[in-house]
């Protein structure tokens, strides 16, 4: 019973993280406080996906070993989504403020 309802919290948690992360993706970078608010949130929705995944893999497992792997593909799965996310915003502020290229037909 308690192996359904962890899958079943794993399952919402996740679905959940993988909204957030959707519209964190979405969102518009105007000012350096809110690139930090986004920084921070990333790193939650990381989490959110690594506590979903031990949710839903972890009561199937009896082996010590086997339980240590999910830990270890949780943290990576977590790092990954966070590296992911922080990646593409500090690329979208990098990107925003750089100066705009001419267009040659303007010459």
């Amino acid at each position: 019973m308690w192996k359904g309802v962890c899958r079943g919290i794993g399952l919402v948690v996740g679905s959940l993280a993988v909204v957030r992360a959707f519209f964190a993706s979405l969102a518009r970078i105007d000012s350096a406080d809110e690139l930090d608010y986004l920084v921070d949130l990333d790193v939650v929705i990381g989490g959110a996906f690594a506590v979903a995944l031990l949710l839903v893999v972890t009561p199937s497992l009896h082996r010590a070993s086997a339980k240590w792997c999910a830990v270890v593909a949780a943290l990576v799965v977590g790092v990954g989504v966070s590296g992911a996310l922080v990646w593409h915003h500090e690329e979208q502020v990098r990107i925003r403020s750089m100066p705009p290229v001419p267009h040659p037909a303007d010459e």
